[in-house]
């Protein structure tokens, strides 16, 4: 997950410049540094002159994991769970907030300056749609299967077929699937072998997807087609 930025933000220069230095303490491992640019990060995108974008967490998973990320910031900088997601709530009381059933439906808003900040989106949608945005630690970002016992600690309420729902924090893996009555599965399969091949690889890491680097089949072998099928339990497709 990132921050999605708005290019109109009057901030924008300043926000830029703190996203470089926490990128460079992420790249050099850097925790205390990350905690000191995380959190100048956060002051401003949860400050009063603010305008802020989420989806409703009760129909969409940005919308939870984007509480996730407040929590999971508020206990790695503050050892807080509520000091970020408090301000949040706060802003949001003052009609500074706006939420959407589905976080794609922030993007306009974003790129018209009418959000200032899409919290939290995924760093692909980012990228696909051309909106800045700012990097998170990945003990925060729900991106990294090494901090999957922290990111537990984050805990969200939601209502799901009409009965309260309590979900804990996760590292956040793609899957895919061939639906059971698409006609075409030879074609199917041959999109699902090019993504896992080097070539697809290199594709989902320029749009900052992090492949397995042996992805993981679920289910019935002898519902797969062919040629999918020869490569699950191989170097290429392991068994799940």
């Amino acid at each position: 997950m990132v921050i999605g930025v708005s290019p109109l933000v009057p901030e924008f220069s300043v926000l830029r410049q703190l996203n470089y230095s926490l990128s460079l303490a992420i790249e050099s491992n850097n925790v205390t540094a990350e905690k000191i640019y995380l959190s100048r990060v956060l002051d401003i995108v949860l400050s009063n002159e603010t305008r802020l974008g989420t989806s409703n967490p009760n129909t969409d998973p940005e919308g939870y994991r984007a509480l996730m990320v407040l929590q999971l910031s508020s206990l790695f900088v503050k050892n807080s769970s509520t000091y970020y997601l408090s301000a949040f709530q706060e802003l949001n009381a003052t009609g500074k907030g706006t939420e959407v059933a589905m976080g794609s439906a922030l993007f306009a808003y974003v790129q018209s300056g009418e959000v200032y900040y899409d919290i939290a989106l995924y760093r692909s949608s980012a990228i696909s749609h051309h909106i800045p945005f700012i990097v998170l630690p990945p003990q925060v970002n729900l991106g990294s299967a090494n901090f999957s016992s922290f990111y537990s600690r984050a805990e969200v309420s939601i209502v799901s077929g009409g009965r309260t729902v309590v979900l804990h924090g996760a590292p956040i893996f793609i899957s895919l699937t061939i639906p059971n009555g698409f006609k075409n599965k030879v074609l199917a399969s041959s999109i699902v072998l090019f993504l896992i091949s080097p070539e697809g690889k290199a594709l989902m890491k320029e749009y900052g997807i992090s492949p397995l680097s042996v992805p993981e089949f679920f289910g019935s072998p002898s519902d797969v087609p062919q040629p999918l099928r020869s490569f699950i339990n191989s170097s290429v497709l392991a068994y799940g």
